[in-house]
């Protein structure tokens, strides 16, 4: 199974870097340009296409700079933007739905649309090895915002993650899980059980030592996510306004 490679940008963003044979590289969600170049260069790695979730600036920022590096009349980078966000840039020369196949080298993504966050949201599934690229949709223990879609809209995209097999990989373009730890203390939320207990322990364990906990394990996020363990609409829109207004110590920002 060929490697993912989280490449840290901005303040609390991951880009993700697919690793194909041949030295070459499948991004994901590129919000800045310098980290990616800089992998790339030390790497001595080929960037040969772009993956986009949605159009949020920390998720695209960084297109046009990667084009303008490593795009020419020989060689064209081919990048996958929604289809919603048809007209919205000057890149996207390949547009993608629910069910649209993305063929890169040795893989193939299905398509997912997951409005809530944005209406234009899409993830990135690859069945084969178990990996879905999320975007801002499901995060450790938390979920995104609602900004363009409405909480029932986010709810549906949500449960959608319930239908992956055990073992799903999550890779989710932000480090929030030990600011939502926080947040299910806050709400009580949060499990007195050793399981748990031990999840936890190994969040604050990796962050200290300034490990990622992406990507994160469906199995866990199943059990514990309350945002997928919501009862019900009621319940999801309640827990998610609380998250709007909870604000995380500095230390787990």
């Amino acid at each position: 199974m060929h490697a993912v490679k989280l490449i840290p940008a901005l303040t609390d963003n991951y880009i993700f870097a697919i690793e194909g044979p041949n030295q070459q590289v499948l991004i994901v969600d590129p919000s800045e340009s310098d980290p990616v170049e800089e992998y790339l260069q030390q790497n001595k790695l080929s960037l040969t296409g772009i993956l986009i979730t949605h159009h949020h600036n920390d998720h695209v920022g960084g297109v046009l700079g990667l084009l303008k590096k490593y795009s020419s009349s020989a060689q064209k980078i081919p990048v996958w933007v929604p289809e919603a966000d048809r007209g919205r840039w000057a890149f996207g020369d390949h547009e993608v739905k629910e069910g649209s196949k993305v063929h890169w080298n040795s893989f193939d993504f299905e398509v997912w649309e997951l409005p809530g966050h944005t209406m234009d949201h899409v993830a990135y599934w690859d069945s084969k090895n178990k990996r879905i690229f999320s975007g801002d949709v499901l995060f450790g223990m938390g979920c995104g915002r609602v900004f363009e879609g409405s909480f029932e809209q986010m709810r549906e995209s949500l449960l959608r993650f319930l239908t992956l097999p055990e073992g799903t990989e999550i890779y989710s373009a932000h480090e929030y899980t030990e600011a939502n730890l926080e947040f299910l203390h806050q709400q009580k939320l949060n499990k007195e059980n050793s399981e748990f207990l031990n999840y936890e322990k190994s969040i604050h364990d990796r962050r200290l030592q300034g490990k990622p906990t992406v990507p994160l394990l469906l199995d866990q996020e199943r059990r514990w996510n309350p945002f997928l363990t919501a009862k019900d609409l009621c319940q999801f829109g309640e827990r998610r306004e609380a998250r709007n207004q909870f604000s995380p110590s500095r230390r787990a920002r």
